[in-house]
């Protein structure tokens, strides 16, 4: 027997099965048109079971982010860059500010420091204390994360124009409470949360 034949041969029991596959694909589609059944087909409940694992697909980097996520490492990098922002911004150094502050609030300290310059005016900002730095929300969206944080601090402030002196105001001692939204995407590889919101209360 030459090799064409065996082929054929050795093929036959595929065949027949895919046959029968066939088959009973058609039968089991008949009846169920028959009886009524209104259950989804093959087709259908594959197309279900795609729209369920796309679904999954896009949950699974906000459940990871979620499940990942380190509190208390986040609370000790948040509350030095509320330092560290607090006192750039006072001292109107806004290209250290770079890169920490979404484009809004970046602008809006900007003007707010352009202003004080325009006018003549100097803020001096001095902490005390951090007395809390506390987690108030948390959303894990499909493509980022947003943590509302809430500072309560104790800071000598001096703001105003120069004395005839040429000194500053005097500083008086504030209890300072604050609300700041930081927010990361997933698909950055930095490791910095953006400042996006700024509340006091």
């Amino acid at each position: 027997m030459d090799g064409t034949s065996e082929i054929g041969l050795s093929l036959w029991p595929a065949i027949a099965l895919a046959i029968g596959w066939v088959y009973l694909l058609v039968f089991e589609e008949l009846r169920r048109r028959k009886s009524g059944d209104s259950s989804p087909g093959p087709a259908n409940r594959t197309s279900k079971t795609i729209d369920e694992l796309r679904s999954s697909t896009l949950q699974a980097p906000a459940m990871l982010a979620k499940q990942t996520f380190d509190e208390s490492r986040f609370l000790e990098q948040a509350g030095g860059a509320y330092e560290f922002i607090l006192t750039r911004y006072a001292a109107g150094a806004m290209r250290e500010l770079t890169g920490l502050l979404d484009t809004d609030v970046f602008e809006a300290f900007a003007a707010e420091t352009a202003r004080r310059a325009s006018a003549g005016e100097a803020m001096t900002l001095e902490f005390v204390a951090l007395e809390s730095c506390e987690i108030v929300d948390t959303v894990f969206d499909e493509a980022e994360a947003a943590i509302r944080v809430r500072f309560e601090s104790e800071l000598f402030l001096s703001e105003g124009g120069m004395t005839d002196d040429g000194d500053m105001p005097a500083a008086t001692l504030l209890h300072a409470v604050d609300i700041w939204t930081f927010r990361k995407e997933y698909s950055s590889e930095s490791p910095v949360w953006t400042l996006t919101a700024t509340d006091t209360e």
